[in-house]
């Protein structure tokens, strides 16, 4: 296995300097999955505002970083394009693109109004047939020229500001342009290959040119046959330099030193001090070479590509032939045209004629071969460059034969030491000498000189080979003290000292209370003092004690460390020293905190901080992972959860130390595992793939991932290092260390432009391209939307972050992290504007702030129409208001004058009719049960007749009342004073049962009347009385009455109340009731019959008629008795069940049902409770009353009253009727024993049962099964 390794890191370790400070690139493949319109691309080209368009076979598309969104010809999106395969692309400089379809067709696509404008349509009334166009030359003054093919010959100048005017379109006839530019100073000028023309098509100087190159304040002109003129500011005189030469063809030009490069068919040319010269070529391979491309990179050298394989390189008088092969052919990348780039740090990147992608490497002075993996299997790689571009980014984006490609191209700054491939450095240490020590969580220790060179694996007995060798179990940590001994840690081996000549090895001895205290060692320091301390995790802190004979003891809990903190302080993970002496010890409980320069460690004293619950500034997080004091005398401290804290107290010998929170610093990335501070005040924060920079003095955190290391990486917790004579940092990670400059890792230098992309509106299914719309409409019913947005850093856009603010809507920034969109619920309407801002590829926050303006329109109710609507309705409404107001002011004096109209009526009525209730009621009763005279009857008749005139007259008096439907009464055709109640109301000839004495309450105020209804009824009923509504509801709780007549108007509870709590009591609410009141309106009348009563009969009534209502309504109710009585039937003997199978005994449980509709709710509810208790204990003979009474919730005596009431039988002889009632069905369908029958249903004496069923049927029990059976048989 380590020869395995061994081979592995050999040759890894041979790839190190080649691969420090090396070229390299993402190359990122893009295909239909990632939403590219088609995989045959046809055009690459970038608008200013940094969008990248690409003509595609299947629609014109854009990518913003995130996505690509594709524009086809369909209705809505302006003019029809003929075809959506785009065979040309060009932008121009309104961020506008240029297209031409298969068929040649011209269009534009307008990304303010996201339309494509038909050109053709616009040239259809010049040109009478089909124009084909060709090339297309957009010049950064504002002008394109079009140029067609075949014929018709025409050539188009174009005012992008007027595309779609008349005046925005010239039209040339018969003119060949080759090509079209615009020089330093706004000058066009068109190349025809006759002569050189202006902005007009004019002739502007009599020359072929067919190439063009500007080299200061000139613009030179190159004819095929290597002629040259050139034109200076004023656009007018030409100057001529040489003339042609007939055996010569230029096919390339390029502007040098100050000179003009001209690629010809003979080799290379210069034009230099008006003088064509030829450069010697002094390579073979270019001896006879016709020059095809000429570069001139950023260091002077000339790039040549000719006829034969490979690429020349000039540099001074040195001539290098340069080419490049892959290792395996499937590896090749070709290009159809002369590839060269020189990226943002200068590399060289070029494809040969014969070669393959490849970079030039300046120290070896050649090439390189780099395979482009496509990224689609392991081994896949681009096989071809189509067409290239490179954007305002440095990327370089290219198209194969069908694919779509983007290299972003990067150099290695970070050096990578390997170890044991897959285990993890655990330790890292400097010693004096520079040597780097590292040890992995496997035990093998390995050294590196000063310049990353292994020097080999440290083996127990302190020599170096070189195969990976283990030393301990797991290295955890590394020391060089200031006597140069090497102090090595591991985790459950104790502590290692190696001083160059023996190795010692110290454990925890349970025996020996001077050993250490643990033997998983997570840290060694030495302090200011020279003073060794290990951190131990289990045993807390140790400080080594050299004796004097040599040996060394650990002070530590088990002896001197007496006060030091148990529990979760005894696991210790870092020490660490500020420049006052202080020590600091970061542990899984909190920090503990020491001076150092105490010269007793036996009267050291430990102060503690932990986190507090609700203290805002107290530590976030008991586990502290490490503590870190700066140079300035600052401490930072990271803890378990990904925070990072800064102690805010001037000195840390105290208990619960305050600290703060760095807010910039988050959990986002991963947890930070350790800390380290550069030369320059600035700290490192290792967190699990990434490395953050914390700038304390601007407060800027900038994060590095594995795109700007260059490796894909995971670090380690282990202790990263600052090597004080560069300043290089050392961190530890899986399977290797790395070190760099911290100026090499710098930031991205890209400032993201933000791009508004497209808004979806709620509710819709796609969104709606916004580009470069000035402003966004927003309609009224849409105001519910979301809008895309991106800033352009198509490197980096995985790792940038937004914020955006809503003018006018709380001004306040909202963070979205990497969401590239905004969401608003019902935006105000009006005018807005959308700011959004983000970071750059490394988290740093970018003054990029771009302001969308945004128009949402109101609704109909928040226009100006609506407010007009609003004030006019307003106004109406204000008016009717006081118009209401006032009509109820004086309705409410009207009902008020009413109100106070009928109370005194009312009242009056009341007075009057009572008295004429007495006058008339004993005058009525004398007249008709008395024998008197001739003369009395007549005086008492005259009594009569004036007492009856004078409740006319107050009838009369009483229809005054504006409120006809107060009082309806008519007297006047009474015998005497009689309602139309009564009239309506005849008594019914049902004669009551006279068994026992029915009890009558009158409840009445009026003394008089209560002495006189006492009178007229006592001779029929047994007559109680009281004189309000109070005493009247106790004494029918109490006595329980058969049947109340009752006033209205009393004192202390009126008789609607009193009646309303009867009603309400289950015990008294089966209890009839008649109102007599001299409040003889309808809603009086409706009221008393809402709550229940049988009558309402207004005053004065007649005697004789209240005497038959009340029998009247007993008999009604007798009669209702029996009907429910008949009613309580069992439904076994409806159904011929095989009651012959049944026991005695063991009848099925037959539910009763009691449909009695007169029987109000309650009382059906509790004769329902009733009968399923009687059905359950039907053939319990020792059933009392108290028990059914109980069962209903009644007391003895109400119960009582409510079954007589009910079912017009006291409660025993309706417990018998039930059982005879079920011995008829038994006796009838059965064929048990009378005796069983007996005891069945609840007799305990045969005898009895016989005498009882005899008297309710008239036959025997026998006598009625045989009357029963033979019934059957008929």
């Amino acid at each position: 296995m380590f020869r395995k390794y061994f081979l592995i890191l050999i040759l890894q370790l041979g790839c190190i300097y080649d691969i420090f400070a090396q070229p390299y690139c993402d190359v990122r493949t893009f295909s239909l999955r990632d939403g590219l319109a088609a995989n045959v691309i046809s055009g690459i080209g970038q608008t200013g505002d940094g969008l990248m368009w690409l003509g595609t076979w299947s629609g014109l598309c854009y990518y913003d970083g995130y996505r690509f969104t594709t524009f086809r010809s369909m209705p809505g999106l302006g003019d029809m394009l003929t075809s959506n395969r785009i065979y040309t692309l060009h932008t121009n400089y309104r961020n506008d693109v240029w297209v031409t379809t298969y068929d040649r067709r011209l269009y534009l696509f307008d990304t303010e109004r996201c339309a494509y404008v038909n050109i053709n349509r616009l040239i259809d009334s010049s040109v009478r047939q089909p124009v084909r166009f060709h090339r297309i030359f957009s010049l950064s003054d504002g002008h394109t020229w079009v140029t067609s093919e075949g014929a018709p010959r025409l050539t188009l100048r174009i005012t992008d500001d007027h595309v779609e005017s008349v005046d925005g379109i010239a039209i040339y006839r018969g003119l060949d342009i080759r090509q079209a530019l615009v020089d330093g100073y706004g000058h066009e000028w068109l190349l025809s290959g006759k002569a050189i023309l202006d902005d007009k098509a004019r002739k502007a100087c009599a020359f072929p040119a067919i190439l063009t190159e500007r080299m200061g304040s000139r613009t030179y002109f190159v004819s095929a046959h290597g002629g040259v003129v050139s034109v200076g500011k004023d656009g007018k005189a030409f100057q001529k330099h040489c003339t042609d030469m007939k055996d010569l063809h230029v096919n390339a030009v390029c502007a040098w030193r100050g000179s003009l490069l001209l690629g010809t068919s003979r080799g290379l040319f210069v034009l230099d001090h008006q003088r064509l010269r030829e450069l010697p070529l002094r390579h073979p391979a270019l001896s006879s070479a016709a020059i095809t491309k000429i570069f001139v990179d950023r260091r002077g050298r000339i790039w040549l590509f000719s006829s034969n394989d490979g690429v020349a390189m000039l540099d001074g008088d040195r001539c290098e032939w340069l080419q490049s092969e892959p290792q395996q052919s499937y590896l090749r990348t070709t290009s159809s045209a002369p590839f060269f780039h020189e990226d943002e740090y200068g590399t060289i990147w070029v494809v040969p004629r014969g070669g393959t992608f490849s970079y030039y490497d300046e120290r070896l002075h050649s090439l390189v071969a780099y395979p482009l993996y496509s990224g689609e299997t392991a081994d896949a790689c681009i096989p071809l460059i189509k067409k290239s571009f490179v954007d305002n980014q440095h990327n370089l984006w290219f198209s194969g034969e069908r694919n779509l490609s983007m290299l972003h191209f990067r150099r290695h700054r970070v050096r990578r030491l390997p170890m044991v491939v897959n285990q993890e450095v655990r330790a890292l240490c400097l010693d004096r000498d520079g040597n780097l020590w590292a040890g992995d969580r496997e035990g093998c220790l390995a050294v590196y000189d000063h310049e990353g060179r292994l020097k080999g694996y440290l083996t127990p007995s302190g020599a170096l080979q070189n195969l990976p060798t283990g030393f301990a179990h797991s290295v955890y940590s590394i020391k060089q003290d200031s006597k140069g001994r090497m102090w090595i840690g591991t985790k459950g081996e104790g502590l290692f000292c190696w001083d160059g000549k023996a190795m010692n090895r110290y454990v925890h001895d349970q025996q020996n209370r001077w050993s250490l205290s643990n033997d998983d060692i997570y840290d060694i320091f030495e302090d200011s003092s020279h003073r060794l301390w290990i951190a131990t995790y289990g045993g807390g802190v140790n400080c080594v004690e050299q004796q004097k004979d040599g040996t060394v003891r650990f002070i530590n809990v088990n002896n001197l460390f007496r006060s030091y903190p148990r529990l979760a302080f005894l696991k210790v993970r870092r020490i660490a020293e500020t420049h006052r002496g202080e020590m600091v010890v970061a542990t899984n409980g909190g920090l503990i905190t020491f001076s150092g320069r105490s010269m007793s460690l036996q009267r050291l004293c430990f102060f503690t901080t932990s986190p507090r619950s609700g203290d805002d500034h107290s530590l976030s997080s008991g586990t502290v992972l490490q503590a870190l004091p700066t140079h300035d005398g600052h401490v930072f401290v990271n803890i378990m959860g990904g925070g990072v804290q800064e102690v805010t107290d001037d000195g840390l010998l105290r208990n619960n130390l305050h600290l703060t929170t760095i807010a910039s610093v988050t959990a986002d990335e991963g947890l930070v595992q350790a800390m380290v501070e550069d030369r320059h005040g600035s700290i490192w924060l290792v967190r699990e793939t990434t490395i953050d920079k914390y700038d304390r003095k601007h407060n800027i955190l900038s994060t590095f991932s594995a795109q700007d290391i260059g490796y894909p990486v995971e670090f380690s917790e282990a202790k990263p290092l600052c090597r004080p004579d560069d300043g290089n940092l050392f961190m530890a990670c899986n399977g290797c260390a790395i070190s760099f400059a911290p100026g090499d890792l710098r930031n991205s230098s890209v400032v993201p432009r933000i791009a508004f992309t497209s808004v979806r509106y709620q509710g819709d299914d796609q969104p709606q391209a916004i580009l470069n719309s000035s402003v966004l409409e927003v309609p009224s019913d849409k105001r519910s939307l979301t809008i895309y947005f991106s800033a352009l850093d198509y490197a980096g856009a995985s790792r940038v972050k937004y914020a955006y603010q809503l003018e006018g809507d709380g001004d306040k920034w909202n963070y979205v992290d990497d969401m590239h969109s905004a969401s608003f619920n019902r935006i105000p309407h009006g005018h807005l504007r959308l700011l959004v801002r983000s970071t750059n590829a490394n988290g740093v926050w970018q003054n990029n702030t771009r302001a969308l303006v945004i128009y949402a329109h109101p609704t109909f109710w928040e226009s100006w129409m609506g407010w007009c609507f609003y004030i006019i309705v307003g106004g109406v409404l204000v008016f009717l208001a006081f118009y209401l107001i006032n009509q109820r002011q004086r309705m409410k004096m009207q009902t008020e004058m009413g109100r106070m109209r009928a109370e005194f009526f009312t009242r009056i009525g009341h007075q009057l009719r009572t008295p004429l209730t007495l006058i008339g009621g004993p005058v009525t009763e004398v007249l008709k049960s008395e024998s008197l005279s001739e003369r009395g009857h007549g005086l008492l008749d005259m009594v009569r007749r004036n007492s009856q005139s004078m409740l006319a007259l107050v009838d009369n008096m009483l229809h005054y009342d504006h409120n006809s439907d107060t009082y309806l009464v008519d007297d006047t055709n009474a015998p005497f004073v009689l309602s139309n109640a009564e009239q309506s109301a005849a008594p019914d000839n049902v004669e009551p049962d006279h068994g026992q004495r029915t009890t009558l309450l009158v409840v009445e105020d009026n003394a008089d009347l209560r002495l006189f209804l006492s009178t007229i009824l006592s001779p029929d009923y047994t007559v109680l009385t009281a004189d309000n509504g109070l005493q009247g509801l106790e004494t029918a709780r109490k006595q329980l009455p058969d049947f109340i007549i009752s006033d209205v108007m009393m004192p202390v509870m009126d008789g609607l109340a009193m009646v309303h709590q009867l009603k309400q009591d289950a015990s008294t609410s089966h209890i009839p009731i008649i109102i007599l009141s001299a409040k003889a309106s309808m809603q009086d009348r409706l009221q008393g019959l809402r709550e229940g009563i049988d009558d309402y009969i207004p005053k004065p009534f007649s005697a004789t008629y209240l005497r038959e209502r009340v029998a009247n309504i007993i008999a009604r109710r007798h009669s209702l008795q029996q009907e429910a009585l008949q009613q309580l039937t069992d439904p076994a003997v409806e159904e011929p069940a095989d009651a012959e199978q049944q026991k005695p005994g063991k009848v099925e449980s037959t539910p009763y049902r009691l449909s009695a509709p007169e029987i109000i709710d309650a009382d059906k509810v509790m004769m329902d409770k009733l009968m399923a208790f009687l059905e359950a204990r039907i053939s319990d003979p020792t059933l009392r009353m108290e028990d059914m009474a109980d069962e209903v919730n009644l007391s003895r005596t109400a119960f009582y009253s409510k079954m007589r009431s009910i079912v017009g039988m006291p409660p025993v002889e309706f417990v018998r009727h039930i059982r005879l009632q079920r011995a008829e069905l038994l006796v009838a369908k059965s064929k048990d024993s009378f005796s069983q029958i007996a005891y069945a249903v609840g007799f305990s004496d045969p005898k009895y049962f016989s005498k009882c069923f005899r008297k309710a049927t008239g036959m025997t029990p026998s006598e009625y099964r045989r009357m029963k059976q033979k019934q059957e048989e008929a």
